[in-house]
């Protein structure tokens, strides 16, 4: 019997960053899993929701490796270190912070 699609948080830890720097999302910062079976390659969908106020979350893109503003990525994004936050260097705000939702191809959260 298949039980039920569920996802995982991991890790949701946060990240410094200096004012106008960047630093990548790595999967000890943000981790979500789905209990699908490995062969199943069902992958972990990041929508986000509300950006951050002071910064931007950026893909490195496959195409031409630039980084390009997003908000949509995958856990295999985060995991192959593809994902960063980029301090926009106007604001002198000690936090900042964005929403997202975590999404499989079936279910939402």
């Amino acid at each position: 019997m298949a039980s039920p699609l569920r996802v995982a948080k991991v890790a949701n830890t946060g990240l410094v960053v200096a004012r106008g720097g960047a630093r990548l999302i790595t999967p000890a910062n943000l981790t979500f899993v789905t209990n699908a079976a490995a062969y199943q390659s069902i992958d972990v969908n990041y929508h986000v929701i509300a950006t951050p106020f002071d910064g931007n979350i950026q893909r490195l893109m496959y195409t031409d490796d630039t980084w390009s503003a997003t908000t949509i990525f995958t856990q295999s994004h985060v995991t192959a270190g593809r994902i960063r936050y980029v301090h926009d260097n106007v604001s002198a705000v000690q936090g900042d912070y964005f929403r997202f939702q975590v999404r499989s191809s079936r279910i939402r959260f």
